[in-house]
């Protein structure tokens, strides 16, 4: 079941992120983990279910339990397969 949650970006810009998990493979003991996120941006107030139809995907990934915050973001149509090497994920 995806949980769902809101982030807003800037309050003068009245934008938000809605998003929910897709698939969560984070684990606070392994080296490399991830959580596949689906989310859309719409502005406070104006909210649509439509928006959804056109919702993007992202991968957040884990250090142990640290978020790694110095990758480059992919935000695609779909995230595809994600290779777990020992050191190294790789998205499809």
């Amino acid at each position: 079941m995806a949980c769902g949650c809101r982030v807003e970006r800037s309050r003068s810009r009245r934008q938000a992120w809605d998003f929910e998990v897709l698939d969560n493979h984070f684990d606070p003991c392994a080296k490399l983990s991830w959580v596949t996120l689906r989310g859309v941006s719409q502005t406070v107030g104006e909210e649509q279910q439509s928006a959804w139809d056109d919702a993007t995907q992202t991968v957040v990934f884990f250090h142990y339990d640290k978020l790694i915050t110095d990758v480059h973001q992919l935000v695609a149509p779909q995230i595809g397969k994600i290779k777990v090497e020992p050191d190294t994920i790789t998205v499809e």
